[in-house]
């Protein structure tokens, strides 16, 4: 298939990797970015990568199940499982010291395993790494990465 002079990179060919920090605060926003993907990238691999959350129990949650141990968090977690393939967390990272003088500590380790994580689940051919915060509301900037492509090459 063409697009323009250019192949086309077809939803079956790329996995999704959605990443970071999942609260009671922003779970609306991550819902509502992830079923906007799904919707988009009807036949794309879908994999959450959570780097830390304040409802999620990791223990009994699953690459295809998040569990919550805040009841009012229930409907939240059916809905991401629904919508994604496979879900990754962030287990051994370890927190920084604060940035700044009796701030909180720095979690950049989380989100970088949650992102190791989450690509080593990936099984398509492309991989689209996007945080949890971000959502693209069409699929133009395909046509961009293959413009770049070609005149890399």
């Amino acid at each position: 298939m063409l697009f323009g002079d250019f192949n086309i990179i077809e939803n079956d060919s790329i996995s999704i990797v959605i990443h970071g920090g999942c609260f009671e605060k922003n779970s609306s926003e991550v819902l509502n970015i992830i079923v906007n993907y799904r919707k988009i990238f009807k036949e794309s691999e879908i994999i959450f990568s959570i780097s830390s959350s304040d409802f999620i129990d990791f223990q009994r949650s699953s690459e295809n199940e998040l569990i919550t141990y805040k009841k009012n968090m229930t409907n939240f977690c059916r809905a991401i499982s629904e919508c994604v393939d496979k879900i990754a967390y962030s287990y051994m990272a370890q927190p920084l010291p604060p940035i700044f003088r009796d701030g909180p500590n720095s979690h950049p380790n989380h989100l970088i395993e949650a992102v190791q994580n989450g690509l080593a689940l990936a099984t398509r051919e492309f991989v689209l790494r996007v945080r949890n915060d971000l959502l693209f509301k069409n699929k133009s900037f395909i046509k961009e990465y293959l413009n770049l492509e070609k005149k890399l090459l």
